[in-house]
């Protein structure tokens, strides 16, 4: 039977509770909607209402209708996406051939279902139970499905009532909830080649950032490179729920000269700090409010509360650790399924593992300080020449722009 399906119905969750603010949330989502979907106000019909976002998709192919649905679910602040038939006429028998249409449509064997009805217009003459009621009686007569199973059934048909219409689907696709990028300001995540950070960018993501990128290379790298570079591979995926993005990468040879040859302990720790410093000074330049890590307290040896600490010490700007707390197998599973997982188990040498072999666990910000001023007299000269050579990639969902 002909894919039934004229419109997208889009749930979002704790947007509805936001009170007097809720205009300003819900304008944001419809905002990153239309950027996520490539289309400007005039290219997609879109409209909200209390506690739903609705997209007239009747123009639209199968294929394209379920493109946009997929696309949809990595909007943050989108809880459920449903590919749905919408209708202006709600009374109960115009609603059995919208129902007709809807159960044809199921690829699967016809084993059992069950009707979930919602009333959003408490004014429509039955209850949620006496549409369930009718409706199933509809199907059983009408359809090939004659058995009804409350708890495990193989179709679930949805049916909700609004003040407008009536929308009836059997698909609820999970989106990331979470609030609209861009609602909570631009932060910078410092992104390796690894596995933690990209998962805490995505978390910030999800909370309502944009979210830049800093990335430290071995060199200097030149623009017909870095498109193919495996961060930018990173960012890339990344930016499909940041949906725009840029991409600084830094090198770190000018800290590497600068400490070269001498004997300075700590040098992980300097150069962790001396990152944040960099980043710090880039974010001053491009109005970010706070940076992001993936630091996982006492992971590694970075990472151990201490060196933390003298981490954060080194610069005044806000350091956000979203996975400080997390199992490793946890943040191992949420990179598998936000699709960075593989990129970043690829064999990759990143400048923490090149700086030292025996990193400190311990370190005390008064002692780094004495360090970097005796090692590294031209600090700042220093930081000045990396943020100079870096190369900027813009990303916007999922594509590095020309």
């Amino acid at each position: 039977m002909k894919y039934p399906y004229t419109h997208i119905l889009i749930r979002y969750g704790e947007l509805a509770l936001k009170g007097k603010n809720q205009g300003k949330f819900i304008q944001s989502l419809e905002n990153n909607i239309r950027q996520k979907l490539g289309s400007s106000k005039n290219h997609l019909d879109l409209r909200s209402e209390r506690g739903y976002v609705v997209i007239d998709a009747r123009n639209d192919s199968e294929e394209d209708l379920r493109a946009k649905a997929e696309k949809l679910c990595q909007v943050s602040g989108v809880v459920l996406v449903s590919p749905a038939i919408f209708s202006k006429e709600n009374s109960i028998d115009t609603l059995y051939p919208l129902v007709k249409q809807v159960m044809g449509s199921y690829p699967g064997e016809k084993k059992s279902f069950c009707v979930r009805a919602k009333r959003a217009d408490k004014a429509y003459p039955l209850t949620s139970g006496d549409i369930e009621k009718k409706v199933g009686k509809y199907i059983q007569d009408a359809t090939e499905c004659k058995v009804v199973n409350l708890k495990h059934p193989d179709i679930i048909l949805h049916i909700d009532i609004v003040p407008k219409g009536v929308f009836l689907y059997m698909e609820k696709k999970k989106g990331i909830g979470g609030l609209p990028v861009g609602i909570e300001g631009r932060v910078l995540s410092l992104l390796s080649g690894g596995i933690d950070s990209p998962v805490a960018s995505f978390f910030m993501a999800r909370r309502g950032c944009e979210v830049d990128f800093i990335h430290f290379t071995a060199n200097k790298i030149q623009s017909d490179e870095a498109v193919n570079y495996k961060v930018a591979k990173i960012a890339q995926i990344l930016s499909q729920y940041s949906i725009h993005s840029k991409l600084y990468l830094m090198p770190y040879i000018h800290f590497h000269l600068a400490i070269v040859g001498k004997k300075v302990d700590y040098e992980l720790i300097l150069f962790r700090r001396f990152m944040a410093r960099v980043a710090e000074a880039l974010a001053k330049k491009i109005g970010v409010q706070a940076l992001v890590t993936g630091d996982n307290l006492g992971q590694v040896a970075s990472q151990t509360l201490s060196n933390i600490v003298s981490t954060s010490q080194a610069v005044r700007i806000p350091i956000f650790r979203p996975l400080i707390g997390f199992d490793k197998n946890e943040i191992i599973d949420m990179a598998k399924k936000i699709g960075t997982y593989d990129l970043s188990i690829e064999p990759y040498k990143d400048c923490c593992s090149l700086i030292s072999k025996n990193p400190k666990t311990v370190s005390d910000a008064a002692r780094l300080e004495l360090i970097e001023k005796n090692s590294i007299p031209d600090y700042a000269g220093i930081m000045e020449a990396t943020i100079k050579d870096a190369e900027i990639l813009e990303i916007k969902n999922g594509s590095i722009m020309g």
